[in-house]
Formats: C-alpha cells, sequence, structure tokens
C-alpha cells in the first residue's frame, strides 16, 4: 500500500468537481478596519469618544489577539492529530480490505456469476470495522465496477463518465472536498490497492475531521470573549474614574460670569477653561504692563511719603527698580518756577507729555554714570533718586553737574526754568522721605536765591551763619515814612537797598518773609493813624499775597508797582479836594447808566479806587450810601414813568434791571408807600382834577 500524502483537509481540491467555497471579505483585513475606524469615531468625535474608542481597543486587542493565536495553535495540534488517526483508519481499511479479499479467493468462486451472493459478501465484507456511520466507503475494482458500497443499491454497478467517482477512480492521487447532494461537505480521498488494482475511495464529513479543533476553538474563544468582557469593564471603569476628578475640576471653575461650557465632553470643555485661562493671563499680563508705571508710581510716593518701613521699602524695591539697590541714595527735587504759568500754558495730555518729557531728559543725562529713577509726584514737580556706591564729593559733584545740565535744557528746550534741590546721602529707604522733605525745604530758599537755580545742603548750611544787619530793621521804617510823605522815588530806593541786604544776609526764607510781613505790618499801621484803612486801598489778603511769591524779584515788582502806588494814589485823593470831584463824576455816572447792572466794585474799578473808598467818600459827599442812592434815581424814573407813559409794569421793570415784576413792586411800594399800578391811578385822577 502507497504511503498516505499530505492531510487532505488542508490541501487545496484539485479536481474537476467544484469543492465548497470559502466566505471571503471584499478587500484587504487593514483596510476594512480603516473603515470600521473611521466610521465607530468619525473624523469629529470628541476626544472623549476616541480616548474611549482606543481604551476598549487596547483592551480587547491583545486578549483577542492572544486567543486568536491560542486557538489556532492548540486546534493546529489536534486537527493534526485527527488527520493522523485519519490516515491510520485509511490504512488499516486498506490492509482489512486486501486481507479479506486475499482469504476470501473469490478466484475458486464465481462472483460474478452470482451477483446476489457477490452482494452479500461485499455487503459484510467491512462489517466487523467501528467506523462512522456517516463515512461512505466505495471500493473499485479494475475494470470500474462497484464491488463495495455502505449502499447495496450500488454494489455491481459499473462508473461511466457521469458518476462523480469516475475521476477519482482513474486518478486516485486527486484529493479534496466535495459537497454531496445531501448539502453535507465531505473529503474526498482515493487510492490503489496493491493487491488487486482496485480502487479505495473513502469519503468523511469534513465537520467530523475537524469538531474536536472547532471545539477547541470556541472553547478557547469564550475563555478569551470573558476576558475581553473583563477588560472592557475594566476600562470602562478606569475611564469612568480618570474622568471624575477632571468633571470636578471642571465645577470648580465654572463660575456665573464665564460662558457656559460643553457639558458632554471633558476635553474640550477643559480645553475652554484653558483657552480662558490663557486669554485671562494675557489680558492680565497686558495690563500689569499697562499700569506698572503707574504701580511704580504709587510705590515712589509711598517711598517719599514714609508710608513704608525699610523692609517693605527694601523688598519693593529690589523687585521694581534695581537701580536702587547701591548703598546710598540722593534725592533730588526739581520743580518748575513759575508753576502758574506752566498751569496755564500746558493742560490735560499735553503736561503729562511735558512732564514725561522732563523724566526722560533727565535719565538721558544720567545715563550710565549715575543710576538713577524720576517721577512726578505733582504738576511741575520731578523728583530724581540717584543711586551711589559712595557718598563722597566726586558722586556729588557728578549729581550736581547733572541737575545744572538739566536745568539748562529745561530753559532752551522748554518754554519754562526749573530749580533744583539735592539733599544730603540716605543710606535707608525709609530715609527717602526725609530726604525729600529736606529738598522740598531747600526749593523755599529760591525766595532769596532767585529762579533756575540749583540749591544744596551746602548752600542751606553756609547761609544759617550769617546774621541780619542792623540796619535791615531799621529800613522799613524810613521806606514807610517816605511812602506817607508822598516820597514815591525815596521809598523806592530804599525798598531796592533794604531788599538786596535781605537776599545778602538773610539766614533763611522764613526770616526774610517776617521782615517783609513786618513792613506790611509797620505801612498798616501808619496808614490807620492818617485815618485810612488799607482794606480801603487794596481788596485783596496783602499777607496771603506775599506767601504765594516765590522769590525777591516778584516781591519788589509787587510793592514797586502795584501797592505803593496803590497807596499813594490813595493819600493823595483823601488829602485833595479832588475826591468831591469823583463823588460828582460818579452821581453823573449813576444818572447815565442808572439803567445797567450798576455795582459799587464795577463803579469802583471805573474809577480807578477801592469800593470801600468809594463808599466811604460817596457818603461823607451825599449823606446817602451808594446802594440808596441809585435806588432813589430809578425810583423817581419809575414815578415819572407811571404818571406820564402807558408802559406796562414788566416794560418799566425790565429797564431798572429788576428780575422779577413783584419785586419791583415790592421795593416801589416801599418806598412809596403805594403799589406802581395804585400810584399810576392816583396821578392821573389828579391829573383830571386838576
Amino acid at each position: 500500500m502507497r504511503k498516505m500524502e499530505t492531510d487532505p483537509c488542508d490541501r487545496p481540491s484539485r479536481n474537476r468537481w467544484r469543492p465548497a467555497s470559502r466566505d471571503r471579505t471584499n478587500g484587504t483585513f487593514g483596510e476594512g478596519n480603516a473603515m470600521l475606524v473611521r466610521k465607530i469615531i468619525g473624523k469629529q468625535s470628541s476626544y472623549k469618544k476616541k480616548l474611549l474608542f482606543f481604551l476598549l481597543l487596547i483592551s480587547i486587542f491583545p486578549v483577542s489577539l492572544l486567543g486568536l493565536a491560542a486557538s489556532h495553535l492548540f486546534s493546529q495540534q489536534i486537527q493534526q492529530e485527527v488527520n493522523r488517526n485519519y490516515r491510520l483508519t485509511l490504512s488499516m481499511l486498506h490492509n482489512r480490505l486486501n486481507d479479506k479479499i486475499s482469504a476470501m479467493a473469490l478466484s475458486s468462486i464465481s462472483l460474478a456469476s452470482n451477483d446476489a451472493l457477490e452482494k452479500s459478501v461485499a455487503a459484510g465484507l467491512l462489517n466487523d470495522l467501528e467506523l462512522d456511520s456517516r463515512m461512505k466507503i466505495y471500493v473499485i475494482d479494475d475494470k470500474g465496477r462497484m464491488f463495495y458500497s455502505r449502499n447495496r443499491d450500488e454494489i455491481g454497478t459499473m462508473l461511466t463518465t457521469a458518476d462523480e467517482l469516475y475521476y477519482y477512480w482513474l486518478e486516485p492521487a486527486n484529493h479534496g472536498d466535495k459537497v454531496m447532494p445531501d448539502h453535507v461537505r465531505y473529503t474526498v480521498s482515493a487510492q490503489k490497492s496493491d493487491y488487486a488494482n482496485w480502487t479505495y475511495i473513502v469519503m468523511t464529513p469534513y465537520e467530523d475531521l475537524t469538531k474536536k479543533s472547532n471545539q477547541m476553538k470556541g472553547a478557547i474563544m469564550s475563555i478569551a470573549g470573558v476576558f475581553m468582557l473583563l477588560c472592557m469593564a475594566l476600562a470602562l471603569f478606569g475611564f469612568r474614574e480618570w474622568f471624575r476628578p477632571l468633571r470636578s475640576l471642571l465645577a470648580k471653575t465654572q463660575t456665573t460670569e464665564d460662558a457656559p461650557l460643553p457639558s458632554d465632553n471633558e476635553i474640550e470643555a477643559l480645553d475652554e477653561v484653558l483657552q480662558r485661562l490663557i486669554r485671562a493671563n494675557k489680558q492680565l499680563h497686558d495690563e500689569i504692563r499697562e499700569h506698572m508705571p503707574l504701580a511704580k508710581e504709587r510705590i515712589y510716593h509711598f517711598l517719599i511719603n514714609g508710608e513704608l518701613d525699610e523692609s517693605e521699602a527694601s523688598r519693593l524695591s529690589d523687585r521694581f527698580e534695581p537701580k536702587l539697590r547701591s548703598p546710598w541714595i540722593y534725592v533730588g527735587v526739581a520743580q518748575v518756577d513759575d508753576y502758574i504759568r506752566f498751569n496755564q500754558t500746558y493742560r490735560g495730555r499735553e503736561r503729562s507729555m511735558i512732564h514725561n518729557a522732563m523724566r526722560k531728559a533727565m535719565e538721558e543725562l544720567c545715563g550710565h554714570t549715575v543710576p538713577c529713577i524720576t517721577f512726578v509726584p505733582e504738576p511741575g514737580q520731578i523728583v530724581v533718586l540717584f543711586a551711589a556706591e559712595q557718598a563722597d564729593d566726586r558722586a556729588f559733584g557728578q549729581i550736581c553737574h547733572i541737575m545744572k545740565q538739566f536745568r539748562a535744557h529745561a530753559a532752551n528746550g522748554f518754554r519754562f526754568t526749573v530749580s533744583a534741590a539735592i539733599g544730603d546721602a540716605r543710606r535707608e529707604y525709609a530715609c527717602i522721605s526725609a530726604g525729600y522733605r529736606e529738598a522740598l525745604h531747600m526749593l523755599s530758599y529760591r525766595l532769596l536765591y532767585g529762579h533756575n537755580v540749583t540749591i544744596t545742603t551746602r548752600d542751606i548750611r553756609q547761609r544759617a551763619l550769617l546774621q541780619p544787619e542792623e540796619s535791615m530793621l531799621r529800613y522799613h521804617k524810613s521806606i514807610v515814612m517816605l511812602l506817607l510823605q508822598g516820597n514815591s522815588e525815596g521809598a523806592a530806593i530804599e525798598l531796592e537797598q533794604w531788599l538786596e541786604d535781605v537776599r545778602h544776609y538773610s539766614p533763611s526764607p522764613d526770616n526774610a518773609i517776617g521782615l517783609l510781613s513786618y513792613l506790611l505790618g509797620e505801612l498798616e499801621y501808619k496808614l490807620l493813624e492818617a485815618g485810612c484803612h488799607l482794606h480801603e486801598i487794596v481788596s485783596y489778603d496783602l499777607y496771603g499775597r506775599l506767601r504765594m511769591m516765590t522769590v525777591l524779584t516778584e516781591i519788589r515788582a509787587w510793592l514797586l508797582d502795584e501797592l505803593f502806588p496803590a497807596v499813594a494814589c490813595h493819600l493823595e485823593m483823601v488829602q485833595d479836594p479832588k475826591s468831591k470831584r469823583v463823588v460828582r463824576q460818579v452821581e453823573a455816572y449813576l444818572l447815565e447808566r442808572y439803567e445797567e447792572d450798576i455795582t459799587l466794585q464795577l463803579t469802583a474799578d471805573r474809577f480807578g479806587i477801592t469800593p470801600s473808598f468809594l463808599s466811604r467818600i460817596f457818603k461823607d459827599a451825599t449823606g446817602r450810601s451808594f446802594s440808596d442812592y441809585l435806588l432813589e434815581i430809578r425810583m423817581n424814573k419809575a414815578m415819572e414813568w407811571l404818571a406820564y407813559t402807558d408802559w406796562p409794569l414788566q416794560h418799566i421793570s425790565d429797564r431798572l434791571t429788576y428780575s422779577t415784576v413783584q419785586n419791583f413792586s415790592r421795593i416801589f411800594k416801599k418806598m412809596t408807600g403805594a403799589p406802581p399800578g395804585e400810584y399810576r391811578r392816583q396821578r392821573r385822577e389828579n391829573s383830571r382834577t386838576s
């Protein structure tokens, strides 16, 4: 008997009969899975869905791959064992048939002449073999006649070309699968006998050959399925637990002012939160950068006002201004000399631009020579903090030179002059406020030094050693006496000399202001002795005006050009009968302008005298006050118009500058004893009677 060929279950069919077709999918496995992935998660799917899909995929894929590999290996081993048993069965069947045929000695009995006997013998030929009841066995002799079949009706029949077994008989090497009319798939094996050149054909149900391997595959895949379900459950549980703190975080970050976050996608919501944080951080960064100069200005104000202790000042200065880390700090103040003119010239944004230009000019002058910071505590004033490694003459000289250059730059580049003051060096930040107050106090010495100067503590110390001359204490008496005597030129010469002595010998501006106040007091006293009051000459506070002035040149101009001429004019009018002429001029003025809104102040300004002086001389000359005289003129005109015209009361009231008819009627009744309408009626009745 020939050796069995390769397992017919694993070989493709080579016969002409159509084998059973196997299911095949269109496209490759990779293309199908790619389409499936795109269909499941989609391009617009959320990150949460994608993450869940890939978690499930990661949990399923290894288990399924392991299950498939294990089922394939185990089923392959089992199938090999089944195929080996199948080959042994075929071999045993072959040997048994050969033995049976040789033992029967068919040549000695005429089977061909006795079909019934042949069928009976062939039918019981393999009864002693334990074979599967569904297995089909055919024995065909060399003539093509069916010698054996489990179907007795087929025994003894001849094969024809129309029979399906005919080609297996011709070519026993053809093995393959065949689907019989009963719709059962069979594995066909054919083999020639070594004894009589007969052909043995065995058809075994394919299901019987693969039953064990399929059972093993099913068991393994069931176990793999259980593990996959377990992994999926763990993946889902972990997925939910992973998103739980994320949802809690989102709940904490959500505020009522913000737009609602996506509720179905935590990752998109987290992305939205991060985007909001980024936008808020950028906005905050821009606002901080925008308001940083203001914050620094605020810190500088705290420093100069003494509102920070040493630790706070050091911490803030180290953080915002590394330039101030030097051990010594000089405080300098530059201030506009003519602040009133500066305030009127520059307003709003233009003033802010001027301040920035002044700061930039100062910082450029400092350059890398002397580190400094500048800020504007109030309009027209710049504070400069100079940092120095040593508090010596060299550093002080550099700072004085910078201030001198800055004053020259302001005088040439701007339309105003500035004066500067430099205090002593300070070691601690908390002492900056003391240095600032010291510099402000030194700026008051502009009264003695003038404008566009740099004042230092050394200048102040040297000036404090000066002693006023005794002549300074006598000058004010002679000045007042000359003025009261009408010698204005002599008083002016004495004042010039006295102010020059004050400039050179006064130890402080307070001392100079005291001397000037003493001069005004002496003048007021002498005027009272002459029967005049100072408030009749000027209508403002002399001492307040004096304190507003910053330099002696300004005080000199005020005294010589305004106060002294006003006093001389007043004395001349009081002592001269021309005052009566002024009263007559005022009377004529009132008679001419009674229909206008006339006041005592306007009339006094019209004639160049003070209101109090006009009121006094007018009452002395007429015996009536200014207001009573004007009221009398207006009431006389009202009585005239009521008696001789038909003008309505509204017209008369408007011409006499009364605000309402009621007010006019009330005053008219008070002056005449009758209302305007009654007065008109009485005058007309009297006219008709006469």
